[in-house]
């Protein structure tokens, strides 16, 4: 019989000796211990411990696991296999992590996959996930691992015992599979928040970044174009930054996706955030200089502000790349056409 615990409490009828001095229906003989248990244990200890007659050393290595590894969150214990969700503290922010030992090679093929598969979507997004989401998904697949290693090892007991065991392995495995499914979307779900929040607090570092260019360009010693445009040069650079930020918030008002790679790492997402303001302004600032050097069919209408006019193209070039990018590609000069090759 199984064992299952979540921070103390039962998932399941099996209770340890120490709880209320019954015996367990596993595996029976002498302790898998010779003398006394290891002092780091590892999982498979602790599930050697649970199997044995009368589990006398199984409040001992389970303390001592935890001692090594961090507290147990969620545990479940098989005939020969068990799972464990754990939580270390090695700063303030807690780090959660799944460990599991199975005996490979001893149930039906497709159910070791099903567990393979699990594994490999909990070490997917342990690098992606932090905090309470990867703690959801850690539990999520403990629940959906346990389920299917019980499952497991009944199939090694009921070979001979029922006549509709393949009809059984099919349905399980086909509803395992959606099970993992709904809980790789919840993830994915959860991730694109994470990174979605991380690249925006990148932007402010862009702006501030932006600001520099700015005030740089303003003050730069040589005048750009006539006398007194570097201060238009400045605000186009402004209004380009200005014009990728409020493009950004758009989108995620009105509930479009931010494409942004999941599995990039945080720091990257945060330095790829702080980029869209800086292009937004570079484009800002490179659309002005071909306004100014009569390169695209754009130019102030008479009568008006000039630098409205220049803001309000570079705030376009910022909100919208594409535009600013097919503009400036569309328009640049070509070079001469090579002659013809004679026949």
């Amino acid at each position: 019989m199984s064992h299952a615990q979540s921070e103390g409490k039962t998932h399941n009828k099996a209770r340890s000796p120490d709880q209320n001095g019954s015996k367990t229906n596993g595996a029976s003989g002498a302790s898998p211990f010779q003398g006394l248990p290891p002092s780091d244990p590892a999982l498979q200890d602790l599930v050697n411990a649970h199997r044995a007659p009368l589990r006398p050393h199984f409040a001992h290595v389970r303390a001592e696991y935890a001692a090594n590894r961090g507290r147990l969150l969620e545990e479940y214990y098989g005939d020969k296999n068990g799972v464990t969700v754990l939580e270390n503290k090695p700063g303030r922010k807690p780090e959660y992590r799944l460990e599991l030992e199975f005996a490979f090679g001893n149930s039906d093929a497709r159910l070791e996959d099903l567990v393979r598969s699990g594994r490999i979507e909990e070490r997917r997004w342990t690098t992606v996930l932090d905090g309470k989401p990867l703690l959801t998904v850690e539990r999520a697949i403990f629940t959906w691992l346990v389920s299917v290693m019980s499952f497991a090892e009944y199939t090694q007991t009921a070979v001979s015992q029922n006549g509709n065991l393949e009809e059984k392995i099919v349905i399980t495995v086909a509803s395992a599979k959606r099970e993992l499914q709904a809980i790789s979307a919840l993830a994915r779900k959860m991730a694109q928040k994470n990174t979605l929040l991380l690249y925006l607090l990148g932007m402010p570092w862009g702006l501030v970044i932006v600001a520099g260019l700015g005030f740089g360009i303003a003050t730069y010693r040589y005048s750009i174009g006539d006398v007194g445009q570097n201060w238009q040069l400045m605000y186009c650079v402004v209004a380009g930054a200005t014009g990728a930020v409020i493009s950004v918030m758009v989108r995620i008002t009105n509930g479009e996706r931010v494409e942004i790679d999941l599995d990039q790492g945080p720091k990257m997402t945060i330095m790829i955030g702080a980029f869209r303001p800086i292009i937004g302004g570079i484009f800002g600032a490179v659309l002005y200089v071909f306004i100014f050097a009569g390169l695209v069919p754009f130019s102030p209408p008479t009568g008006k502000d000039a630098t409205l006019f220049y803001c309000g193209v570079a705030f376009l070039a910022g909100f919208s790349e594409r535009w600013a990018q097919d503009t400036i590609v569309h328009n640049v000069p070509k070079g001469p056409t090579p002659p013809a090759q004679p026949a």
